[in-house]
């Protein structure tokens, strides 16, 4: 249960934000943790999903990340590359609970499995790789999104799949993904969009989706804009957003109240209008067909003597 949101600004950055609520199992709760890891200094990752799970899936993802940087310190790891390096350690991770759900209660492993098959019944070892492969895992959610050297860029990955959002100009994952995505669209939200409506666009989808069940109320927000430079935004602009969404709401209240308040007064004088005037207020029912052009009635049709 969660949100997370990334959006580019003016094709050249990424703002994210996300809440704070953690699930692990049946616990719920908010602590002073962030959900945002570092891939690389222009990279990050926004996850929502099982939080142990994560953990996992992002330390592998590091150390391999780590690894590649080592080898080429002086190339530049692409967005889609680190998108698809956590997608890999996803799928190995949920291959790890397969393996042990479905293979350690005969005493297997997926080494042992794979090198005795032809020992096994056909039919055994076909059910088995069935379970295997059918086998879905907790749903694992993730944003990754940074800036490579071909610009800011936008990656969803979830357990079968990796998607670009750089067209769209913005993702959104978690429990509260619907009411932020709507709320993006409403601001008609798009690469080019200046810094400054991002900002704001971003902040006030996360405080929509927190209408739905299990998001936090807590806000953490990142900004990376250019090649090795992305950081926490200053406390002193999350609170300015928090003043001017706090001051659009009351505004919309002031707004509803007054369109709440003239509709009132139009129904209460529909109601109170003279039976005349009222009836003239409804709609007027269809006209009867005229009697010259009513069909004739074959019972009343008489012979001629």
């Amino acid at each position: 249960m969660t949100v997370c949101i990334a959006a580019i600004y003016e094709r050249s950055g990424v703002f994210s934000a996300s809440d704070r609520m953690i699930t692990a199992g049946d616990i719920q709760f908010e602590p002073p943790v962030e959900k945002v890891r570092y891939l690389t200094r222009s990279c990050l990752v926004m996850f929502a999903g099982d939080a142990a799970m994560q953990a996992e899936i992002i330390q592998a993802t590091q150390a391999t990340l780590s690894e590649k940087i080592r080898q080429n310190p002086d190339e530049w790891l692409t967005i889609k590359s680190i998108a698809e390096t956590y997608k890999d350690q996803m799928s190995v991770a949920i291959l790890a609970r397969s393996s042990r759900r479905v293979l350690s209660p005969l005493g297997l492993s997926m080494e042992s499995f794979l090198s005795r098959q032809r020992d096994f019944i056909p039919e055994f070892a076909r059910d088995l790789t069935r379970e295997l492969l059918n086998y879905e895992g907790p749903q694992m959610d993730g944003i990754v999104c940074g800036i490579d050297t071909s610009g800011p860029h936008i990656y969803t990955v979830d357990n079968s799949s990796v998607n670009c959002r750089d067209h769209v100009g913005f993702a959104a994952i978690g429990a509260g993904y619907w009411h932020a995505n709507s709320q993006m669209m409403s601001f008609g939200h798009g690469p080019q969009a200046s810094l400054a409506d991002t900002l704001l666009n971003v902040f006030f989808a996360k405080k929509q989706a927190e209408i739905a069940p299990g998001v936090g109320e807590a806000t953490d927000m990142y900004i990376t804009t250019a090649l090795g430079s992305s950081s926490e935004l200053r406390e002193n602009v999350a609170q300015e957003l928090e003043k001017r969404y706090a001051e659009e709401k009351r505004r919309q209240k002031r707004v509803a109240n007054t369109s709440r308040q003239k509709i009132d007064t139009f129904v209460q004088g529909i109601l109170n209008a003279p039976p005349a005037q009222a009836q003239a207020e409804l709609p007027t029912p269809a006209e009867p067909i005229p009697p010259a052009l009513e069909p004739p009635n074959p019972e009343q049709h008489e012979e001629p003597n």
